[in-house]
């Protein structure tokens, strides 16, 4: 149902900034 594609839409985009956030540790460790 509609709840759930939106809920499954949040998991994507946590995961995708969890990702990110992830990313710019090790970008800024680099440096």
């Amino acid at each position: 149902d509609l709840n759930d594609k939106e809920n499954r839409r949040d998991d994507m985009m946590a995961k995708e900034n969890k990702r990110h956030k992830n990313l710019n540790k090790l970008r800024v460790i680099k440096q």
